[in-house]
């Protein structure tokens, strides 16, 4: 891996800088109530030197979302690969993907997504988001083979386990009654259950 430069270093810290702050804007605000100057001025900076690192305020959602689900793909691939019981994985897989949709910048990024990402910027969303979902697809269906996983359908059931995580971030408030630990407890429960045994008893 070639070794990146004192420069560049710099340069990638300021843009995620820039890219914290505005998911910060837009979680507060709403994406279409923000400015690029608004952004400029809460990091001190002028709109000229802010479009050194930005193209635009869509760039920056899409980037906000790549870094998200790129995370998080590659966080369920490193699950799918260790060598813990299957049960263990898909506990991991459930808990990986609450802490990550519980950050602010992925708050932002995923409310916002539907609305207002370009739709020539979203064949690359796709992409990663149906990589997280070919790992959670994936532990269901090694965990129905092996007789651990109950349900009819594994592709069905991958389908609605994704589909109870990603609305977290819908609905999930820093300031809510629950912590994202408490968060998992309760994905982890509901899901668990949903396959036909208690999430704290689950064989291994």
């Amino acid at each position: 891996m070639p070794k990146i430069s004192f420069r560049q270093q710099r340069y990638n810290k300021k843009q995620q800088q820039i890219l914290e702050n505005a998911a910060q804007l837009f979680a507060q605000k709403g994406f279409g109530e923000v400015s690029l100057e608004e952004i400029a001025a809460k990091l001190q900076l002028s709109k000229a030197s802010l479009y050194h690192y930005i193209k635009s305020k869509d760039d920056i959602l899409f980037q906000l979302h790549m870094q998200a689900m790129t995370e998080s793909a590659e966080a369920l691939q490193k699950v799918v690969d260790s060598e813990v019981p299957l049960l263990e994985k898909l506990r991991k897989a459930i808990r990986t993907l609450v802490f990550i949709a519980t950050r602010n910048e992925v708050l932002a990024s995923y409310r916002m997504e539907s609305r207002f990402l370009p739709k020539k910027m979203r064949p690359q969303v796709v992409e990663k988001r149906d990589q997280i979902l070919e790992c959670i697809q994936q532990l269901i269906r090694e965990g129905q083979e092996a007789g651990l996983v109950h349900c009819k359908d594994w592709r069905i059931s991958a389908f609605a386990a994704m589909g109870a995580m990603n609305w977290v971030p819908m609905w999930y408030s820093p300031s809510g009654r629950l912590s994202p630990e408490e968060i998992a407890d309760v994905m982890e429960e509901f899901i668990f259950r949903g396959f036909g045994f208690n999430a704290d008893t689950a064989p291994e």
